[in-house]
């Protein structure tokens, strides 16, 4: 814990992309179609474009399901989630009764921030 503190992990990390790099960089590793055997001319590549309206269906089917939804379970759900995290128990069943009571992954990932917190970079760098 100490380490992760002090951003030892993160240090190492960022070390091992250094070298990494470095090594690329002077073709002392090689990797194809990066730093040696790379196409003079690209070629063009389908690349996935999602239409905004996905958004907007998704937005509103996450209302509807919000509006359906018997919000006193999902209460009931989160709450033994929460109970479940603050007594360091299995959390699994209750994520399942989570999920069959429709709770979202917003609300279930906020139990967790409220319960352990959020990571965040030391900034050490």
């Amino acid at each position: 814990v100490a380490a992760i503190k002090n951003g030892y992990p993160m240090m190492a990390i960022a070390e091992a992309s250094r070298t990494y790099q470095n090594q690329l960089e002077k073709k002392e590793k090689i990797m194809v179609g990066v730093n040696d055997f790379v196409l003079e001319e690209e070629e063009d590549i389908d690349i996935l474009k999602v239409d905004a309206t996905v958004e907007k269906r998704q937005i509103a089917k996450l209302e509807a399901l919000r509006a359906e939804r018997d919000d006193s379970a999902v209460k009931i759900q989160l709450e033994a989630l929460r109970e479940d995290c603050k007594n360091n128990t299995n959390v699994m069943p209750a994520l399942i009764d989570c999920a069959e009571a429709y709770c979202t992954i917003g609300e279930i990932a906020q139990v967790f921030r409220d319960e352990f917190g959020e990571y965040h970079d030391p900034g050490i760098f």
